[in-house]
């Protein structure tokens, strides 16, 4: 959609130098000729998709082992190597060629027309897990379940809203994939009591997601939408340089100076905590009923459900389930990506808290409970 609208010439955008002059067109609900503006070179950015784009693809190899530990509990082991070719990204192919940092630019490939941004497939990925699950069931009436994942993930980009530091070296952009969080965790379990009361509790935890540190600048006068240009790293203090975890980073690097891995640092971890209760009633006819439409001697009361209460419903024709879910039921307060720019008063904040996870996501990870009512038959 972008590279059909602002393919250069079906959206322009135009700079209004005297906007009093045109009162009388807007005053008129017209529209004051083109003529009378200036095309906004600097901010007309236009998308086109690369001729050789195509399809990414992910390539995976899992080995694993499965164990019986003991009679109703099984472990397996799990390794999981991903190989991705092709993967997306958007390079601004009108960027003008550093010839030296700071400020030394060769002019612009295709002129002064502002940003030229390049759907690309040049992007790798690169993914090694290591993953634990367990399961053990006690009885008729308890089943535990969790899994364990400790795994690296590098990448040169993150995805088609991606942007290269360098706009001439998407090599200096592998690194740590934003999908690198080198521990999750899962826990859960369903458990009924003798009161048709079903708890199902889950555990998702985390460690931070990592994330860029920028010099919050276009270093690179690409006109970029998301400035992407990485600090170097620095001896020492200077007008420059910020004093960070990663020790001192200048913000305005110099050719010949190191500068650091895309996604360096991590963000805080998560833990969620949430819980589940529900209640199943059941009424009518049941599958043990004879011919004269009691039940039989077999048959009995709906109170959680058959084969041991894992079910959602009874042996009876109708069910209606009663239900309260709990999410983040501790209210544990998770933060969101800190600001990684540099240059911001915000550096290394976390200015939010998440927005959740899966299709439970949304603009915060507040406590929050629903009630839930299902009629089966």
């Amino acid at each position: 959609m972008n590279a059909y609208r602002f393919n250069g010439a079906t959206q322009i955008p135009y700079i209004v130098s005297n906007p009093a002059s045109l009162l009388p067109y807007f005053s008129a609900g017209t529209t004051p000729p083109l003529d009378s503006l200036t095309v906004n070179s600097q901010n007309n950015s236009r998308y086109q998709i690369d001729p050789n784009l195509r399809a990414s693809y992910l390539m995976e190899t899992v080995i694993g082992v499965e164990q019986q530990l003991f009679k109703h509990t099984s472990l397996t082991v799990n390794y999981r190597n991903s190989h991705g070719v092709h993967t997306f990204l958007t390079r601004d192919i009108n960027a003008p060629y550093p010839i030296s940092l700071p400020n030394n630019f060769a002019p612009a490939p295709f002129g002064p027309v502002g940003p030229i941004y390049n759907y690309e497939s040049n992007g790798i990925f690169r993914q090694n897990q290591l993953m634990v699950n367990m399961n053990a069931r006690a009885g008729r009436w308890l089943s535990l379940f969790g899994r364990y994942a400790f795994g690296y993930a590098n990448s040169d980009t993150d995805g088609i809203g991606s942007v290269p530091s360098n706009q001439y070296d998407l090599a200096a952009d592998y690194g740590r994939s934003a999908l690198d969080y080198r521990h999750s965790l899962f826990l859960g379990g369903s458990m009924t009591t003798k009161w048709g009361l079903r708890f199902s509790p889950f555990i998702v935890a985390h460690t931070g997601i990592p994330f860029n540190i920028t010099t919050g600048t276009d270093l690179y006068d690409t006109g970029s939408l998301s400035p992407t240009a990485r600090p170097s790293i620095a001896s020492g203090p200077s007008p420059t340089t910020v004093d960070t975890p990663l020790g001192y980073l200048n913000s305005v690097p110099v050719t010949g100076e190191p500068i650091i891995e895309r996604n360096a640092i991590s963000g805080p971890g998560f833990v969620g905590i949430n819980l589940r209760v529900s209640k199943v009633f059941g009424f009518g006819t049941t599958k043990f009923a004879g011919p004269s439409g009691g039940a039989s001697a077999g048959g009995h009361g709906g109170h959680g459900g058959g084969r041991g209460g894992f079910d959602s419903s009874t042996e009876h024709r109708y069910n209606l389930t009663l239900s309260v879910s709990a999410r983040n039921i501790l209210n544990h307060q998770n933060l969101n990506t800190p600001n990684g720019s540099l240059t911001s008063p915000y550096f290394l904040e976390s200015t939010g808290i998440t927005g959740g996870y899966g299709a439970e996501s949304t603009a915060s990870d507040q406590r929050r409970l629903d009630m839930q009512i299902r009629f089966a038959f």
